[in-house]
């Protein structure tokens, strides 16, 4: 599965990294909002996950997620699950994370074994979208064929 780290802190965003990684996940990093979506477009329909980072310099999680859940209607783009993270346990941020287009949301320092979980529950979702794209094309060309 290929995962979007988008956070501001090094340290947190090597240890997801490395968490990942020993799954067997293929990493694309950003430091801040602005990396994130500019990351989210170059590698298009590729992503199977992003983690974000809800407090980030120059662009934060919350208007990062909401200009990727923009750009995957104006292009037409498969939707991507996001999982926010944030130190904040705020009923607000939780709220405000889904408002904008998150799908879950963890409290930082994340435990590895919930990040485990997620992950793979996410990578089951990743997994029954792409047999979902490919039974849509397969109907499609079926009725171009008619």
């Amino acid at each position: 599965m290929k995962v979007l780290i988008a956070d501001d802190t090094n340290t947190d965003r090597l240890l997801l990294k490395l968490h990942l990684s020993k799954l067997g996940h293929h990493i694309i990093e950003a430091s801040n909002g602005i990396e994130a979506i500019e990351q989210y477009i170059l590698h298009k329909n590729d992503i199977d996950l992003i983690l974000i980072d809800a407090q980030m310099p120059q662009l934060n999680g919350f208007e990062a997620v909401k200009e990727i859940r923009q750009i995957e209607q104006e292009r037409e783009l498969e939707w991507v699950p996001v999982i926010f993270l944030s130190a904040s346990a705020e009923m607000e941020d939780v709220e405000k994370s889904i408002s904008v287009g998150g799908d879950d949301y963890l409290i930082k320092p994340v435990q590895q074994k919930v990040l485990l979980a997620k992950t793979l529950t996410m990578q089951r979702i990743a997994a029954m979208r792409r047999r979902l794209i490919a039974l849509d094309a397969r109907l499609a060309t079926q009725a171009s064929d008619r």
